[in-house]
């Protein structure tokens, strides 16, 4: 049997209720919107595999409208995991407006979203990301990021942005 939640508080709604308004906060069940819709929506569930699950799949489709929502995650969610597949996703989409962001994971962040950060900017490509990589290469704390880094970027020649996308 399928469990449905509402979009809205995430409750669990009665077998049943889907199309009546949400028993606990009075939302609508019947939310219009497409796959793409849902899964950001899914990015603010309070279970903490679904985000991650939905990041994944935003990337997996190439979801250009998600650019936005999965900067947003990587702004102010806490969840290295989340963050990590975030990264991923954005590198996956390949929309170059993803850059700044990825950076900014990429010096602060932890050390999962740091690693996914150096994969989505090697696939991005560009001056930013080169410099970036570069710069995690050089001095990044951890010697696993240090070397992914490293490997993006082999003496001299340019690795970087040579993943084919599909879009």
């Amino acid at each position: 049997m399928m469990t449905y939640h509402c979009t809205a508080c995430w409750s669990e709604l009665p077998a049943g209720a889907v199309g009546q308004p949400c028993a606990w906060c009075g939302a609508a069940t019947d939310a219009p919107g497409d796959y793409v819709d849902k899964l950001l929506e899914a990015l603010r569930h309070p279970e903490p595999s679904t985000p991650v699950r939905a990041a994944s799949i935003l990337g997996q489709l190439g979801a250009r409208r998600a650019v936005g929502p999965l900067l947003a995650v990587l702004r102010t969610s806490p969840d290295g995991f989340l963050l990590a597949a975030a990264a991923r996703a954005l590198g996956q989409i390949g929309d170059p407006a993803a850059v700044p962001g990825l950076v900014e994971l990429l010096r602060h962040g932890p050390l999962p979203a740091r690693l996914a950060a150096v994969e989505a900017l090697r696939r991005l490509g560009g001056a930013e990301a080169e410099t970036a990589l570069r710069w995690a290469a050089r001095a990044d704390p951890a010697r696993s990021v240090r070397e992914a880094a490293g490997d993006s970027i082999v003496g001299g020649e340019r690795k970087v942005g040579r993943e084919q996308r599909v879009q």
